[in-house]
């Protein structure tokens, strides 16, 4: 899974696009002043990685 924010929606589309592409699922976490703060150095999501595996 890929966290990712942005203010410009159509840069936030081709990002989701790309990270499609490449096989990642991602989650959007709104805007920079918001979802910045949660991936930056020492926020909630700061060096967080979530794997997700198919089973079978």
């Amino acid at each position: 899974m890929a966290f990712y924010a942005g203010d410009d929606i159509d840069a936030k589309k081709t990002v989701v696009g790309l990270l499609d592409e490449f096989g990642f699922a991602a989650l959007d976490l709104g805007g920079l002043r918001d979802g910045g703060r949660l991936m930056q150095l020492d926020g909630a999501l700061s060096a967080k990685h979530l794997l997700l595996q198919d089973v079978g």
